[in-house]
């Protein structure tokens, strides 16, 4: 059953109705002397109809007053703010990728500035070969005696028709560079592509992927993008340290995709010929001591791969040797050397990261944040996505944020409007090995955390739930299990699965926590929608989990239907806007999940929310507008999607009763 045959429909079609043609990303560290050249060279350019987003990621130097001076100027410019610093540009990229509308999506360091015909050139001459990446053909490396050296880009295209042999791109030396081109948000959002959270090479994992899954890579010929080259605490000045070694971390990211996407033996020689040269490369920049361990790192990384390389015909006898030489450290004594860092870098990270999307919450946020502070679990850090609040919510947060140092605040400047973009700002974010969800309006028992980390098995387990929770109607209390059983994929089939998708109260999120590696593995952010983002998000991790546990703790409280609360919303005028996201949410659910059969059960699951929302709108004309449009969008569904078997019998009836009119 094909996307066309579901009626799946683009993000775009529904949700980006005032698209911009390019969203520009910033990533902003203490950077006050190069900002307002970087901004104002966007600002000025000739494509008007941008956005720029930029991230101030923890700047202390007066860098966010500038932005906030260009974003009260011109409604083009959008602005995050970390308060903490992330460390990398990787985070402050994904945060933003988070909230992008623009057709295609473009990179600018905030120490570099463009040429003011960029993004036109870029854009035009990927909409006129329908690319889904347009690359210059040349830039600007501006160097720190204040001269200027044009450099010039090689085997950075790829045209399908006339070369069929994708490997090419991996030849320029330049391909790991995300800024010199612009890339189909779709590519991204449709393959989940992402940036490594590593303070060098973040932008390595990004390029590959898209590069790999563009359906071709179109050259604009021109230098439109000006590169200032080894400023004191740029990335490239930080590789002459022991931020050298976070590359590899990179190139296992790089290596971690090359084997979920079956790519390994085709693409491998070119990732470990890359890696050489990033090695010899560094190798001039490093102290001595520097040296001789990034050496060794690097002999046990590259090691693993020596017979998928040494036979690949494409390195030189230079690059054969030092290969050689690497692989005979590997041999002697350098084997498990890099495992060893990795579970070094693990260590220090947190049990779990809590997100807490916030917006307008003055009156709930105190409490929320309360009870997270008070778990028995010392371990963790606690992430505020302050959703573009009016009131006094960011005042609440700011005063806990100076009381209590594992509560770290996102200011979302502008507020987003759905809260599944407030909730990958954070997801982007975080550090922790797991990571759970708590709205800002409900509170936890304070052994939650510890009942939920305990049952994930050494942190092995992909999804942990409690088997209920509690929910708050006013002053009642309502106790609700909902269903949940423990899932192992090596023992359980389909129909175990399926039962998943079958338990009571699916769609809440915030009673299960989530392996954050699991999470990033396969890419799951949330959907761009307004509602049945958590459904949908609940959804692809059941799908994909290979264990799943359920534990039985003091509860989770949830405020149920509090006034401005999705719920509510969803009761009034906000119904009918539910039903629009039908086909985001397929489009959505068919990125991960190819099979038909899971395909129909996340149909019904959608079947049973548009039920409940039904039910819970008070007003007879609300309920009529509501079944006429459903049964007008559900006219552009095969029948066969609705699996009535998914169904318990009660559900039946009251489907069958609501859907008579068209699917009988």
């Amino acid at each position: 059953m094909n996307e066309r045959r579901l009626g799946v429909k683009s993000s775009e079609a529904i949700c980006e109705e005032d698209q911009p043609f390019v969203t520009v990303i910033v990533p902003a560290h203490n950077v006050v002397s190069y900002i307002g050249q970087c901004l104002e060279s966007v600002r000025a350019q000739t494509l008007h109809d941008i956005e720029v987003i930029v991230v101030d990621d923890g700047s202390n130097d007066g860098t966010f007053d500038i932005l906030k001076q260009f974003s009260s100027k011109d409604s083009r410019f959008r602005v995050i703010r970390n308060r903490k610093p992330s460390g990398n540009s990787g985070v402050p990229r994904n945060q933003a990728l988070s909230l992008a509308r623009g057709e295609y999506i473009a990179f600018l360091d905030s120490d570099d500035w463009l040429e003011k015909n960029a993004l036109e050139e870029l854009y035009s001459g990927a909409i006129a070969s329908r690319a889904d990446v347009a690359v210059a053909t040349s830039f600007y490396r501006e160097l720190q005696d204040g001269s200027t050296r044009v450099e010039q880009v090689e085997h950075g295209i790829y045209e399908s028709a006339s070369q069929p042999c994708r490997e090419k791109l991996f030849e320029s030396k330049y391909w790991t560079i995300a800024w010199l081109r612009i890339y189909r948000r779709s590519l991204i959002e449709k393959n989940r592509i992402r940036f490594g959270e590593f303070s060098t090479s973040s932008d390595a994992p990004f390029s590959f992927k898209a590069l790999c899954c563009a359906n071709r890579v179109s050259g604009v010929k021109g230098a439109f993008y000006h590169y200032r080259f080894d400023r004191p605490g740029s990335t490239v000045h930080r590789r002459r340290g022991a931020g050298s070694f976070e590359m590899l971390r990179s190139y296992k990211m790089i290596v971690e995709e090359l084997h979920r996407s079956g790519r390994y033996d085709r693409f491998i020689p070119y990732v470990i010929r890359k890696a050489l040269g990033d090695w010899k490369y560094n190798c001039k920049f490093l102290h001595d001591k520097h040296r001789c361990k990034f050496e060794q790192l690097m002999a046990s990384f590259v090691g693993v791969h020596y017979e998928s390389a040494k036979d690949s015909g494409i390195l030189s006898k230079y690059w054969m040797d030092q290969l050689r030489h690497l692989y005979s450290l590997h041999q002697r004594k350098h084997r498990d050397l890099f495992d060893a860092y990795l579970k070094e870098h693990e260590r220090d990270k947190p049990f779990l990261s809590i997100i807490v999307p916030a917006h307008n919450v003055e009156e709930y946020v105190q409490e929320t944040l309360s009870s997270v502070l008070c778990q028995n679990v010392d371990n963790i850090e606690i992430i505020v996505v302050n959703d573009g609040s009016t009131d006094g919510t960011a005042d609440v947060v700011h005063d806990f944020e100076c009381l209590d140092g594992r509560i770290k605040i996102i200011d979302i400047l502008e507020a987003s409007g759905r809260p599944g973009c407030a909730r990958n700002v954070g997801l982007a974010y975080v550090q922790g090995q797991y990571v759970g969800f708590v709205d800002a309006d409900d509170w936890i028992a304070s052994d939650f955390c510890e009942k939920l980390l305990n049952a994930s098995e050494s942190m092995t387990v992909d999804v942990v739930s409690a088997a209920g929770f509690v929910r708050m109607e006013g002053d009642k209390e309502r106790k609700l299990r909902v269903r949940a059983r423990d899932f192992n994929a090596c023992f359980g089939g389909r129909e175990n699965r399926k039962r998943l998708f079958q338990q009571r109260f699916f769609s809440n999120i915030w009673y299960r926590i989530y392996r954050t590696d699991f999470l990033r593995l396969h890419g799951i952010v949330f959907p761009r929608m307004y509602y049945s983002e958590d459904l949908c998000f609940s959804f692809v991790t059941h799908a994909l989990a290979d264990t799943i546990r359920v534990v039985e703790c003091r509860p989770y409280f949830y405020r149920y239907g509090r006034p401005g609360s999705t719920t509510s919303l969803r009761q009034q005028k906000k119904a009918l806007e539910h039903l629009e996201y039908l086909g985001v949410a397929l489009e959505y659910i068919t990125r991960f999940c190819r099979d038909e059969r899971y395909i129909k059960w996340f149909f019904c699951k959608m079947m049973n929310s548009y039920l409940f929302t039904y039910q819970k709108l008070r007003e007879l004309p609300a309920k009529v507008a509501f079944k006429q449009r459903l049964m007008d969008i559900l006219r552009g569904y095969p029948e066969e999607l609705v699996d009535w078997n998914f169904f318990d019998e009660e559900e039946r009836g009251r489907l069958r009763l609501l859907f008579r009119e068209v699917m009988g």
